[in-house]
C-alpha cells in the first residue's frame, strides 16, 4: 500500500489519487498535521511506500527521515529534502552536475556581500539560505554606503 503525507491537498495530489485510483493501486491518504508520528514505534497507518507530498519542508524533512529509519521507502526521500531545503545546497548540487542556473555566490559578511554586488553589478538577488514562498529574496538596484545602516 502507498501512503500519500500530505498537509494540504493541492492539484498534484488530486492528480496522484486519480492515477492511482485509475491503476486500482491501494492507497490511504494521511494528514501530516493531524496524524501524530511515532519515532520509536511502528506507525501503523502507513504502507510500505510513503510518498510525502508535504508543503511543509520541516514536516517533509521530519516524516522522510522517521519513516527511513523505520524501514519505509519514502518519495521523496530525507537526502532529497535536505539538499532541497537550502538553496545553497541546491545551487551547489546542480552546478556539479551541469544543470545550468544563475551565477550566485554566497557571502558570510555585509562587506563580502557589499563586493560580491558591486563585482556582478546591479540589479543583484538576495535570498536568504533557506525559506519559500519568495519570502525575503530582495532586489537590490544599487548600495549607496551609508555606515548606520550596515551597524
Amino acid at each position: 500500500m502507498i501512503s500519500i503525507i500530505y498537509d494540504y491537498i493541492n492539484w498534484e495530489e488530486k492528480q496522484i489519487i486519480k492515477k492511482l485510483q485509475e491503476e486500482n493501486i491501494e492507497y490511504n491518504i494521511i494528514n501530516a498535521k493531524d496524524e501524530p508520528l511515532n519515532i520509536t514505534g511502528k506507525n501503523s497507518k502507513i504502507g510500505d511506500v510513503a510518498f510525502i507530498r508535504c508543503v511543509s519542508h520541516r514536516r517533509s524533512l521530519y516524516y522522510s527521515a522517521i519513516l527511513e529509519n523505520q524501514g519505509i521507502r519514502t518519495i521523496n526521500s530525507f537526502n532529497i529534502f535536505n539538499i532541497t531545503g537550502n538553496k545553497i545546497i541546491t545551487s551547489a548540487y546542480l552546478y556539479k552536475n551541469n544543470i545550468p542556473t544563475p551565477e550566485s555566490t554566497v557571502s558570510f559578511s555585509k562587506d563580502a556581500a557589499i563586493g560580491v554586488c558591486n563585482s556582478y553589478g546591479y540589479p543583484v538577488v538576495f535570498k536568504p539560505a533557506s525559506g519559500s514562498w519568495g519570502r525575503m529574496v530582495s532586489l537590490i538596484k544599487m548600495i549607496i554606503w551609508q555606515k548606520q545602516f550596515f551597524q
